[in-house]
């Protein structure tokens, strides 16, 4: 009987941790641009991390080899949008309801990247419609050449890439990580990041609404308790980027 119940442990134990599928970072060109897509099968939410140069407009286009019409993603002048392409070099036409939800844009240097997410489907039926049965895709990329402000003229900025989806481990590192909370939320002078147990941390950033870096300071040391001052901080709403060798993730804070 005590074998069967661990046999039944590992199975689910092991169907738990696949149920988030991932492409995984995947740098597209030589770079300047990538893109990470994150399937979570238990709640059917499509969750994608886009990248590109943060003065000028840059775009992916979903489940297409070709300047075909397809779905589009795309940041420009800053503000992202869900649209559509339309074949050839013709100019995207922005869809009437963004089903996207922002969820972070944050600019790093000359880098900037958004965080976006919505449902598998989508209320809208030229939105690609995301799968638990989706393994690979292709999409296209690009951004602007030298004038950011003529769009989808990306001289020689564009390419294909194909994506594939492998399940996502859960490891002690996404553990702990997610485990740290933020006390308290909102705060007036400090702010501190609060841990189960002692954990590896390289740096600690503070970005504001708009995602400008406003404050970054290295770490590199275990912490269970860390307290930041942010009494010269305007008033508003911040984001607390945490990361070290391996991974990294951002949580909300308000400052009265």
């Amino acid at each position: 009987m005590k074998n069967k119940y661990t046999i039944g442990l590992l199975l689910l134990l092991n169907y738990a941790t696949s149920q988030t599928r991932t492409s995984g970072l995947v740098p597209l060109g030589s770079g300047e641009m990538t893109v990470q897509i994150d399937l979570n099968d238990t709640n059917s939410k499509v969750t994608t991390t886009l990248s590109g140069p943060s003065s000028k407009w840059f775009s992916i286009g979903l489940n297409t080899d070709c300047m075909c019409v397809a779905d589009c993603l795309l940041y420009k002048n800053n503000t992202f949008y869900d649209a559509q392409l339309q074949g050839g070099h013709n100019t995207p036409i922005i869809d009437v309801e963004n089903n996207w939800t922002l969820l972070s844009d944050i600019v790093s240097n000359t880098s900037r990247t958004i965080t976006i997410t919505r449902d598998y489907i989508s209320s809208d039926p030229t939105d690609f419609t995301f799968s638990s049965s989706l393994n690979s895709m292709n999409i296209i990329w690009a951004y602007a050449c030298d004038d950011p402000s003529v769009l989808f003229y990306h001289c020689d900025y564009f390419g294909v890439q194909n994506l594939n989806f492998s399940n996502l481990q859960t490891n002690t590192l996404d553990i702990e990580l997610n485990s740290i909370t933020l006390y308290p939320n909102p705060a007036i002078k400090s702010i501190t990041l609060l841990t189960n147990k002692a954990i590896s941390i390289d740096t600690i950033s503070i970005y504001n609404a708009i995602g400008q870096l406003i404050v970054e300071t290295p770490i590199n040391n275990l912490i269970s308790s860390y307290a930041m001052d942010i009494s010269n901080l305007s008033k508003g709403i911040y984001f607390i980027e945490i990361s070290n060798s391996k991974n990294k993730i951002t949580k909300k804070f308000v400052k009265l």
